[in-house]
């Protein structure tokens, strides 16, 4: 049978329709390392590096993007070292925050704009995401053990997911209330950390008094355990904080 380039023409557009279509005889979780408790048949290739499984399934919204998220999570080693808890941020004794992200701002891990239209609200996931969804290849120290992430290693990611699919809205001022009670307790110890300098692993700067007698100024040190200078305290009677060194200020 001889075909003429109309009639060639003529086959392909009306195949076109079949020709591009994915299908597969398989079921899903074909894509991706994931657990019996996640099924997947995104063909989606960043999502297929991706391992997503579900320990505990929640009942809540779903976390789409560009909503938010809020969760706990820790980030894990291959030979099991912790790198970052949130539930471990502040300290023993101390009030933890969990995170909040915008889902697929690119707010945080890549891994987690990329698993988390997976998951809900009251899920608890483990995720395994290769480095480059993760640290990478950039130098970073654990602020749990002050050790260095070895470069380019793949991460474990503990989630526990607590809301989802709540949109980003501007927190009206007329909704901020000054709170009445204080965190710093009379004849205690506070130490003022800074949030715009940071040091590397567990070394913080901290406010502190430098200079000489009434001509002693504010200013941003390394913490120095036992440093008078670095000292703060509150007093109850008047409400105001003076320094361990020099009350007077």
């Amino acid at each position: 049978m001889k075909y003429t380039s109309k009639s060639v023409l003529a086959a392909l557009f009306a195949s076109e329709a079949t020709a591009i279509k994915q299908t597969t005889s398989a079921g899903p979780d074909i894509y991706g390392p994931n657990g019996e408790n996640y099924e997947n048949n995104d063909a989606n290739y960043d999502l297929s590096r991706i391992g997503i499984n579900i320990t505990e399934k929640g009942k809540g919204d779903g976390c789409t993007a560009p909503n938010w998220a809020t969760f706990h999570w820790k980030s894990i080693l291959g030979d099991g070292r912790e790198i970052e808890n949130t539930k471990e941020r502040f300290g023993e004794g101390q009030i933890t925050r969990p995170d909040v992200i915008t889902v697929g701002s690119r707010q945080s891990f890549h891994c987690f704009d990329l698993a988390f239209p997976s998951l809900h609200a009251g899920d608890k996931a483990t995720l395994h995401c290769p480095s480059y969804y993760a640290y990478g290849g950039a130098h970073t120290i654990s602020p749990l053990s002050d050790f260095a992430i070895p470069l380019n290693s793949d991460i474990t990611f503990e989630v526990e997911m607590l809301e989802c699919g709540v949109a980003p809205h501007p927190q009206p001022l007329s909704d901020f209330t000054q709170p009445h009670t204080t965190t710093m307790q009379p004849d205690k110890c506070i130490v003022f950390r800074s949030y715009e300098e940071q040091g590397s692993g567990n070394t913080d700067f901290v406010l502190t008094t430098v200079g000489d007698g009434d001509t002693r100024i504010l200013a941003i040190e390394h913490y120095q355990q036992d440093d008078k200078d670095q000292e703060w305290y509150y007093r109850e009677k008047n409400g105001q904080i003076y320094n361990a060194a020099y009350p007077s200020l």
